[in-house]
C-alpha cells in the first residue's frame, strides 16, 4: 500500500500532540528506589485499547528468573510500576521492529518552573512544555501513533510491531527494559527515540553513579580535641574532580568511532552534596561525615573495572597531593548499575533505511554520531545482541526548568519512523 507520509501524518498531528501532552500531564516521577509511573502506563493502555491495538501489562518481578539474571540492578521497589507492550503482528515473513521508551521521568525540580509548571502539557510556539516533555514522553507518543496510524489505515505488514513503555529508566534503572526482553519482546531491531536532536545514534555512551563518603572527627574543638572538618576534604576532592579528572579522561588518542567530532567526550555530573544537620537552626559543630554523588560517562570500549580503577587511581592521587590522612581517605560505593555504552554497526540496514527516509522527510542529511545518552540501550545491545539505534527529536532542558520538545521536529520524527517501519517490516 502506497501513502503519502507526510500528508498522513500532518492528519494526525493533533493526536501525536495531545497524546504527548495528556502523558505529560500525568506526573509519572521516579524516585529510586520507588517509581509513580502506574497512572500513566493505564492511561496509555486504555488509549491502546480504544484504537484495537493489543497490549500486555505486566509488573517486571512476575517476569520468571529476572532478579537471577545478571544485567539485573536490586534494591528497586516495583510494587504498581507495570511495563506496558503495545504490538501489531506481521505475517511472519519480514522482519521486526521495536520502539522502546520510558514512561518515568526525573522529579519536577528544580522548581519554581519559569514559563509553565513541571505537568502543565503548556503549548508556545513550537514548543510543547512539562517534565519528560523531551525526555521522553512526546517521542514515546509519536512512536505509539505509528502503531496507530497502522492499524487506522489498515495496513498490514510482514513483519511484527512492538512498542513498549517501560518504567524505571531514571537513576540508571534499566530493569524495566530488561523485563521486555526475559518475556520474549524482542525483534530484529530496535529504536529507543531518547532525546538526540534529530542525530541518528548507532552508538551511546555509558556510564555509573557513585557516592563519594568522608568520614571525620565531630565536634567543636573548644576542649582542645582533634577535630577534622570533613567538609574540608571533601571540597578539595570535588575541585580535583573538576580540575584535574575532567581534564584527564578528555585526553583520548584515539576516539572511538562515531565519537570523532565529540566537543564533551565524557561528562561528570556532581548531583548531591551533604555534610551535617541540615535543619535550620540546631548546633554549630563539625559533622562526622560528608558526601557527595557523582555520574561518570564513559565511552564505548569502557567496563565496569575499568572505571572503578581509574576512579580510585585518582582519588589516591588527589588524597597525596591534598595532603589527606590515609585514615580518613574516602570510601567510594557505587550506588547505580554500570550502563554499558552502546555499540551497533553503523552499516546496519536499518541505519540506511533511516537515513534514507530522513533525507526524503526533511531534505537534509541525517547525522550519524556517536549519541551523548547514557541509558538503557546497553541492554539491547550488551546482553541481547539487538542492533539498536538511539534516535529522537529537538528540545531542550532535559531534567531541568521549563522542559521542552519541538513540535515540528515531532511531527518529522514521527514521518521518519513511520516510513522507517513501512520499509524495515514490508
Amino acid at each position: 500500500m502506497n501513502i503519502n507520509i507526510n500528508d498522513v501524518v500532518d492528519n494526525y498531528k493533533s493526536d501525536i500532540i495531545n497524546l504527548a501532552s495528556e502523558l505529560i500531564k500525568i506526573p509519572s516521577e521516579n524516585a529510586a528506589p520507588n517509581g509513580n509511573e502506574k497512572e500513566a502506563q493505564d492511561y496509555l493502555e486504555k488509549w491502546f485499547k480504544s484504537n484495537h491495538i493489543s497490549t500486555d501489562k505486566f509488573n517486571l518481578l512476575d517476569v520468571k528468573d529476572i532478579e537471577k539474571n545478571e544485567a539485573y540492578w536490586p534494591g528497586r521497589n516495583y510494587e504498581n510500576r507495570p511495563n506496558l507492550v503495545a504490538f501489531i503482528k506481521g505475517n511472519g515473513k519480514g522482519k521486526s521492529i521495536i520502539f522502546s521508551s520510558h514512561i518515568d521521568t526525573v522529579s519536577r525540580d528544580p522548581i519554581p518552573w519559569n514559563i509553565s509548571t513541571p505537568f502543565s502539557g503548556t503549548i508556545i510556539g513550537d514548543k510543547l512544555y512539562g517534565r519528560g516533555a523531551y525526555d521522553m514522553k512526546a517521542s514515546l507518543a509519536a512512536t505509539a501513533l505509528v502503531l496507530k496510524i497502522l492499524k487506522d489505515l489498515k495496513i498490514e505488514l510482514s513483519g511484527d510491531i512492538y512498542f513498549e513503555s517501560v518504567v524505571d529508566e531514571e537513576n540508571a534503572g534499566a530493569n524495566g527494559t530488561l523485563a521486555s526482553r526475559l518475556k520474549g519482546y524482542n525483534a530484529d531491531v530496535a529504536i529507543v527515540p531518547e532525546p538526540t536532536m534529530m542525530n541518528i545514534c548507532p552508538s551511546t555512551k555509558g556510564g555509573q553513579l557513585f557516592e563519594i563518603l568522608f568520614k571525620g572527627l565531630p565536634g567543636v574543638c573548644f576542649g582542645g580535641e582533634e577535630i577534622i572538618n570533613p567538609i574540608y576534604n571533601m571540597a578539595r576532592i570535588i575541585s580535583s574532580f573538576e580540575e584535574k579528572y575532567v581534564k584527564a579522561i578528555n585526553d583520548i588518542k584515539e576516539l572511538p568511532e562515531l565519537f570523532e567530532d565529540e566537543k564533551n567526550l565524557r561528562r561528570i555530573v556532581i548531583s548531591k552534596v551533604k555534610a551535617g544537620d541540615l535543619k535550620l537552626g540546631g548546633n554549630i559543630g563539625v559533622p562526622s561525615e560528608a558526601w557527595f554523588e557523582i555520574f561518570i560517562q564513559v565511552l564505548p570500549g569502557y567496563n565496569e573495572e575499568m572505571l572503578h580503577d581509574e576512579i580510585q587511581n585518582f582519588i589516591n592521587l588527589s588524597i597525596a597531593e591534598n595532603n589527606i590522612n590515609q585514615e580518613f581517605s574516602p570510601i567510594i560505593k557505587k550506588t547505580s548499575r554500570f550502563l554499558y555504552p552502546a555499540v551497533s554497526d553503523s552499516n546496519h540496514p536499518i541505519l540506511k533505511i533511516i537515513k534514507h527516509q530522513f533525507k526524503e522527510i526533511t531534505g537534509k542529511d541525517g547525522n550519524v554520531k556517536g549519541g551523548d545518552i547514557s541509558g538503557d540501550m546497553g541492554i539491547f545491545t550488551k546482553y541481547f545482541n539487538i542492533p539498536t539505534v538511539t534516535f529522537g527529536p529537538c528540545g531542550g532542558n532535559a531534567h531541568g526548568k521549563d522542559e521542552w520538545v519541538s513540535i515540528n521536529s515531532l511531527i518529522d520524527f514521527t514521518k521518519i519512523i513511520l516510513a522507517t517501519t513501512l520499509e524495515w517490516c514490508k
